[in-house]
């Protein structure tokens, strides 16, 4: 089942808090969700906490928003479409499928149709069931080996096939968007979400004891940023704490 947007960012945020809180045990305490805003609010004792979360994607606060983001975004929908479409004909075929996706060539109305010649490439180049004794076999495929149609966003895809008994995942398959980039080093970016986010703090503040701030970062390209441009209360906030965090690790920096 492809996972919804709404779903797929509240399971992102709710990563981000627990490896934070994980890592640098701050932040003890019950924690539920809140009416966004805040995302969640965290009962210690009779003390109340709220949290607010936000991913960092680079170029956000510019006009129509991060055009990497969105590149990502449709690359990701491409390839839950493309399995769902993949595991629907071939239920009883287990597959690792690592595509690497031209994200900027993926127009979000040509998704459908870009993962339909996926999920056929992929099912037209799976590699012979391996051997007795042998867990997988594997294919290495490049623009070369695959149609023109499908090849001009996708120059690269490996498929790993594996034998039913040694299968591990519940699903039938297992498709990985890898991502690449540089990390971004603007904090500027960072102060811009800060002071977004400062605008709703009147509408919820008063009925807390503290109010933080979390802006995460994902395993995305467009969502890395360099930890050794983030320093200790780098900047002022009108939140109580504002917090820059890895939610892959949960390493973290307190910015504000």
């Amino acid at each position: 089942m492809v996972v919804s947007a709404r779903v797929r960012q509240q399971q992102e945020e709710q990563l981000a808090l627990d490896q934070f809180r994980r890592v640098s045990g701050l932040l003890p305490g019950t924690a539920s969700r809140g009416a966004d805003p805040p995302d969640f609010i965290i009962l210690n004792g009779a003390r109340q906490t709220s949290v607010e979360t936000t991913a960092f994607h680079t170029g956000t606060e510019g006009k129509g928003g991060s055009k990497a983001a969105a590149d990502e975004s449709n690359a990701q929908q491409l390839t839950e479409r493309a399995q769902a479409i993949f595991e629907a004909t071939h239920p009883d075929v287990h597959v690792e499928v690592r595509p690497y996706l031209m994200r900027d060539r993926i127009a979000r109305r040509e998704l459908d149709h870009y993962a339909e010649l996926v999920a056929r490439a992929v099912a037209d180049q799976v590699p012979p069931l391996p051997e007795y004794g042998h867990p997988l076999t594997r294919v290495d495929l490049t623009w070369e080996d695959l149609p023109e149609a499908v090849a001009s966003v996708l120059p690269h895809i490996t498929i790993a096939r594996w034998r039913p008994e040694r299968w591990k995942p519940e699903r039938s398959s297992v498709w990985l968007l890898g991502s690449v980039g540089y990390a971004a080093i603007d904090v500027g970016e960072l102060l811009s979400i800060i002071g977004r986010k400062e605008q709703d703090l009147p509408r919820y503040r008063a009925g807390f004891d503290a109010c933080w701030l979390l802006v995460y970062g994902l395993w995305q390209a467009s969502a890395f940023f360099d930890f050794d441009y983030l320093k200790p209360h780098m900047f002022t906030s009108q939140f109580d704490g504002v917090l820059f965090v890895d939610a892959g690790t949960g390493r973290n920096v307190q910015i504000a």
